[in-house]
């Protein structure tokens, strides 16, 4: 058995490679393989067709590609309720070249078979840029896209037909239909190397990435009830090549990627190429950073959304993906074979995948529904046929009453929040008490009947987040109100954090539990206490609203519930008094958009702290961007909002149970704030409004901030407190109401010194905005330690206008101060003298910008300057530093950059052959700091003890981004205690393995003790995928020969005497280091990389020296074959040079790199090792406890060393199998059996092997 083994599992590893070869077959998953049978709703006609065919820029056919001539078929077939965009790279393969050059009529020609076909189409017609239409990806793509943006508008006597227009990052909006709504986007203008195209933003609106990043969002949060088609010519997801799938021919043929006629065969080396490209070697691969940026960007914009369409090209294929969860709704199509095909992996990753030339079509129907169909030509393209049908949106369900409204009959019910949340004492113990009884308390509630409410209330739109349901309402005048749900439903949240938990499981029992944290009526006592903190704010009411017909199709889901009512904050509210009868009001992205755009909009800074400090006394912990409106009120000479908090779904929240406790330290859930008397956590309670603070809070001083604590103090009033809690029903104040009052007027008497810390936690660093407009920053630094910023208007005549920020900082109050200009032309101006101050940070932004620092501070250099080198006026002092770059990067600004600091306790058991079992103990220290990606630095320490042997391993690492410049500073430090073992059982590849062996595994351990410290220049790239490290390396090691008295190593006649005597070696060390694979826990695909080199040379012994290297790589592919199956290969050689000590030697063992053998089996010179994993997915276990994902693993590992002398011809092997779990697939947990002629070995631990 044992010899068949080895050739069996070869024989399937051939079987998956051979599977993954290439396939012209259109591949459907397995619930897609009845898609013929499916039947567009007819007689019923589609108000909108808009087609779909990307990189169309190379046809092989002259005058008309099959492809394009089917498309002008169904175009004159739909007529002018159509839309064709054309998906980018119209071009091949560099864009519209100048009209002088050599190859501009090909140019030309290939652009003109696509207009040809759309030149008489009585429909929209669109095109949008690719990376070949940006001159290739290289310098000078601007001006190929102006050349094509030209040449387009000419040929087809159109303006507007390339989009977005002008090399613009600006997003281009269409409204296709009342509901539908396309966005088109130049994703090579966000990929593009900016450094070599001179103005490349000149006369746009969006003038950097994150302007960029912060556009898509408003645009998604404004046609948030509409359909939305963002077509952008990257995409998102592929199973093609630029999503990191490739052929054999790939392989074989890698020069293909970069001219289609270079067919050199280069075997084992040709893999290589598409290693690197799925390592993200070129922007245009879906894995490069930057490429992964964009795909974040939009991907997070569009999270718990619905009705969401992303079209690409790039892939020469034909994809659809879909990703319809309880969280979101989006489909994800590519339609990029409009004139080239590429290969396309075979995977239930996707619904629908073909490598066939062709394009797809989006169907919009009046009722809401949305069809995709797919068409390849046949032939020239006289002939089409459909290759894919899939409805991807379901017809809305109707908003109009069912019937004719008949008034209500009842007009209370007796009803209670929840009857889901009692609880005995030990469940209370565990998991605390919260507001249990108030949730299950029953109250009367008024009825309420849609249509006599306020004239009658019509359904608009069907809303909710994570927990909650809504149902936005309109009266006859246009005014609107919101129904929110007082009951939660935790699934959204459940699926979002542990998507493999089925919907009935402990997990979502206990989440859905912990909603009795929050009071369900703490809203309806907030609007007195806002009004006493002069705060806006919502007037909710509770009612019960039965089953009408005036809920429409939505009556049976919403029916028959308890419901908050309020005014929705939305528009012309003038009819609202709390709201400050404004005539606008606007969401938080809007108005950072407006302050940006114009330095003649301005936030009621005033207000927004009177309303965070209402928070903080409510303990309202969810207070994040969404959860504001703002008031819009016109001034003299500009525009002023004020804030308007919703949703108090957290005020009075608690925390208690062991549980709860345990999860809301600062280094777990630390946001869930325990309303008490007093507030542990300051940072925790406003984490949520991390960001919010940041941007809004920038003006206010320690002074301010204090003034209006006191003011608030005095304004909470005992009487009022007692009168707002009072308003409860006498069921619900009774049980807790004389409790909160008390805890309220705790807080706030604590309220200044509440508003003292956390105003020093933000004024530790404070960033001060410009706008797109000029401003003049004037900086004067005076006193000991204080730094005054004014910011005025610029005048067109150069002139100061009005001021719009002044505050005063001081040292070391204020560490860091950043100035913004935005864009603009914006004048810095920094002077004065001081003994000490904050350091400045100045950020010019884009436009000519004047910088001057005549300044004279204490210390190092305070003012540090940033901006785009060679483009502006720089007058800098010996005070300043000019950190000017040639990227436009240097100016962008991220109000999402802050992270709070971060402590990490770990406590990790375990167990093994060699060490039995063990505990280790320590933490993971992580520090933020400006532009210090992922983390200003991170210290990890560690202490673990096995039992058995009673050894002590101490170890530290920490990691300093950015110390030394560009360079990261990285120190390794290890310390091994006096019973710290390693096995020895000689050197050499054939040492013998007996009984004695077997029977006394103390007989080949070495009890030894050690120093090793490593510190190291550090160099990461694509976001820490690659890691370089340098640096000299200390080791202290010491085997005493009394402690191993009667064991192996003293017994070895080869070591001398000199082998127990203390030893001392320095050296130089180098390590490389590549970890790109899909899924840090469960590889399915990638690889990972390890190379470390050094020199090291005994400090007393100099003839005792010598030079390592170990290597060792590690590839994953996976297939489904019909379930997934991941084939795992590691190979790796080591190798010594020169003298050194035995316990330096290359070995091999369980440890790390030959299962089935003792840890440090062998040793010699040299070592290589080859590990073979087959990981076979089985099925999940949705189980109540705890859902599982259970799989098998079979592996055979071969290896051997090598000794100067020996003469040695066997391998040793090893085999075995075992099981895997993964729970909440956050986790891996394999048991495995392993067996060798030498030792059979089970072994349980965390994750794979390799």
């Amino acid at each position: 058995m044992r010899s068949r083994f080895p050739g069996l599992l070869a024989l399937l590893t051939a079987a998956l490679c051979l599977a993954a070869c290439y396939s012209t077959k259109p591949y459907y998953h397995p619930k897609e393989r009845t898609w013929q049978t499916r039947q567009l709703p007819l007689p019923q006609q589609p108000v909108h067709t808009l087609y779909l065919i990307g990189d169309a820029g190379k046809p092989d056919s002259l005058p008309l590609e099959p492809g394009l001539k089917l498309l002008r078929q169904q175009l004159r077939e739909t007529g002018k309720n159509g839309t064709v965009i054309f998906l980018g790279d119209n071009i091949y393969p560099a864009g519209m070249l100048p009209e002088d050059h050599k190859d501009r009529a090909i140019a030309e020609q290939h652009l003109n078979t696509q207009l040809d076909a759309v030149k008489d189409y009585e429909g929209k017609v669109f095109f949008i840029p690719g990376n070949h239409d940006w001159n290739k990806y290289s310098a000078g793509g601007r001006a190929a896209i102006l050349r094509q943006q030209a040449y387009i508008e000419a040929y087809l006597g159109r303006k507007g037909v390339l989009q977005p227009p002008n090399a613009c990052g600006d997003p281009t909006v269409v409204k296709l239909a009342d509901d539908v709504v396309l966005i088109m986007l130049d994703s090579e203008w966000y990929l593009h190397k900016w450094k070599g195209e001179p103005g490349i933003n000149e006369g746009c609106e969006i003038k950097s990435r994150h302007e960029f990043e912060e556009k898509i969002q408003e645009l998604i949060d404004e046609y948030d009830d509409q359909r939305i088609i963002i077509a952008l010519h990257h995409p998102l997801r592929s199973v093609g090549e630029h999503g990191g799938y490739f052929s054999i021919k790939e392989h074989l043929f890698p020069l293909t990627h970069l001219d289609e006629h270079l067919y050199i065969p280069t075997p084992l080396l040709g893999s290589l190429v598409p290693a690197l490209r799925y390592l993200g070697i070129s922007a245009q691969e879906i894995p490069h950073p930057k490429n992964k940026k964009l795909v974040n960007t939009l991907l997070d914009a569009t999270f718990k959304r619905g009705n969401i369409v992303f079209v690409s090209g790039h892939e020469h294929t034909l994809q659809y993906f879909e990703d319809e969860s309880i969280l979101s709704d989006r489909h994800f199509i590519i339609s990029g074979s409009g004139s080239k095909s590429n290969y396309v992996r075979r995977t239930p990753k996707a619904e629908f995948a073909t490598s066939a030339k062709g394009f797809a079509r989006l169907l919009f129907y009046a009722d809401g529904a949305t069809w995709l169909e797919v068409y390849r030509p046949l032939g020239d393209g006289s002939e089409g046929e459909l290759i894919y049908r899939r409805q991807i949106k379901s017809p809305d369900l109707s908003l109009a009453p069912l019937e004719d409204p008949v008034p209500l009959t009842i007009d209370s019910v007796v009803d209670r929040a929840g009857d889901i949340y009692e609880a005995g004492k030990g469940k209370q113990k565990f998991f605390g008490k919260l507001y249990r009884d108030v949730w299950s308390t029953e109250l009367k509630f008024p009825v309420l009947d849609l249509s006599t409410h306020l004239g009658g209330l019509t359904p608009v739109k069907k809303g909710g987040g994570f927990q909650t349901q809504s149902l936005r309402l309109q009266n006859p005048e246009g005014k609107q109100y919101v129904l929110r749900s007082v009951a939660k439903d935790v699934s959204k949240a459940v699926a979002g954090f542990f998507p493999i938990a089925p919907e009935n499981s402990v997990i979502r029992e206990i989440i859905q539990d912990q909603i009795a944290m929050s009071h369900p009526y703490s809203a309806m006592v907030v609007p007195p206490l806002a009004d006493a903190a002069r705060v806006f704010h919502t007037n909710p009411t509770y009612y019960y609203v039965p089953k009408q017909a005036m809920l429409g199709d939505f009556s049976e889901d919403l029916g028959d519930q308890l419901f908050l009512f309020e005014e929705r904050p939305a528009k012309d509210r003038r009819d609202v008094a709390s709201f400050g009868r404004p005539k606008d009001i606007e969401s938080t992205p809007r108005v950072l958009r407006a302050l940006h755009a114009s330095n003649k909009t301005e936030v009621d800074q005033q207000a927004v702290l009177r309303a965070r400090l209402l928070d903080m006394w409510l303990g309202d912990w969810d207070r994040h961007d969404d959860q504001w409106r703002w008031a819009e009120f016109k001034q003299e000479d500009g525009k002023r909002y004020v804030p308007i908090p919703r949703d108090r779904d957290q005020v009075f929240s608690v925390v208690n149970g062991f549980i709860p406790w345990l999860l809301t330290r600062k280094w777990g859930l630390r946001y869930l704030h325990d309303f008490d008397y007093d507030t542990r956590d300051i940072q925790g309670l406003n984490y949520n409004a991390r960001y919010f603070d940041r941007s809004f809070l920038t003006a206010k001083d320690r002074n301010a901030w204090m003034a209006t604590a006191d003011t608030l103090r005095a304004a909470f009033t005992d009487s009022l407190i007692e009168a707002a809690i009072g308003l409860w029903p006498k069921a619900i104040y009774e049980l807790h109401g004389p409790e909160i009052i008390a805890k309220l007027k705790a807080r706030r008497d604590r309220l200044p010194e509440l508003a003292s810390r956390y105003y020093h936690f933000l004024a530790k660093e404070v960033e001060v905005m410009g706008s797109d407009q000029n401003e003049r920053f004037e900086v004067e630094r005076f006193g000991g330690n204080q730094t005054r910023v004014r910011v005025y208007r610029l005048k067109k005549s150069g002139e100061k206008g009005r001021l719009i920020y002044e505050r005063v900082f001081h040292y070391p109050e204020t560490r860091e101060v950043r100035l913004y200009g935005l864009n603009g032309e914006d004048e810095f101006y920094v002077s004065g003298t001081a003994a000490t101050g904050s350091l400045l940070r100045i950020i010019g932004g884009g436009g000519k910008d004047r910088i001057i620092d005549e300044s004279r501070v204490g210390g190092g250099k305070r003012t540090l300057v940033y901006d785009v080198k060679g483009q502006n006026e720089l007058q800098l002092g010996r005070e300043a530093k000019d950190k000017t770059q040639l990227s436009e990067a240097v100016n962008a600004h991220d109000r999402k950059a802050f992270k709070l600091n971060h402590l990490l306790p770990l406590v990790l058991p375990g167990f093994n052959v060699d060490d039995g079992f063990s505990l280790a103990g320590g933490f993971i220290a992580t520090q933020h700091g400006w532009r210090k990606e992922p983390y200003k630095s991170k210290h990890s320490f560690l202490a673990s003890l096995a039992f058995s042997t009673r050894a002590l391993d101490v170890k530290y690492q920490g990691d300093f981004t950015g110390a030394l410049g560009k360079l990261d500073f990285y120190l390794d430090a290890r310390a091994h205690a006096p019973t710290y073992v390693v096995n020895y059982f000689g050197l050499g590849n054939e040492t013998r393995y007996t009984e004695m062996n077997d029977d006394n595994f103390d007989f080949n351990r070495v009890r030894m003790s050690g120093i090793t410290v490593f510190p190291a220049l550090k160099k990461s790239f694509n976001e820490q995928q690659h890691l370089l490290r340098l640096g000299p390396v200390y080791a202290f090691t010491r085997v005493s020969a009394e402690e191993n008295e009667g064991r192996f190593v003293v017994q070895d006649n080869s070591l001398g005497a000199e082998a127990f005597e203390p030893k001392h070696y320095a050296g130089l060390q180098f390590n490389y280091h590549i970890d790109a694979v899909d899924n840090p826990v469960f590889p399915m695909r990638g690889l990972r990389f390890n190379f470390q080199t050094g020199w090291y040379t005994n400090l007393r012994q100099r003839n005792m020296q010598y030079t390592s290297l170990q290597t060792d790589l590690a590839v994953f592919f996976s297939l489904y074959a019909p379930t997934l199956i991941t084939l795992g290969s590691r190979v790796g050689y080591a190798r010594n040079w020169g003298e050194y000590e035995f316990f330096q030697a290359q070995t091999l063992g369980r440890r790390s790199n030959l299962r089935a053998y003792r840890g440090e089996r062998f040793a010699g010179d040299a070592a290589f090792f080859h590990n073979t994993d087959l990981r076979i997915r089985l099925f999940k276990l949705n189980n109540y406890y705890l859902p599982l994902q259970t799989g098998l693993i079979a592996f055979f590992d071969y290896g051997r060393v090598w000794l100067a002398g020996e003469q040695s011809t066997r391998w040793h092997r090893g085999y075995g199998g075992g099981i895997v779990i993964s729970p909440y697939s956050a986790a891996v947990i394999s048991a495995t059996y392993s067996l060798s002629k030498e030792l059979n070995i089970l072994e349980v631990k965390m994750g794979f092997f390799f």
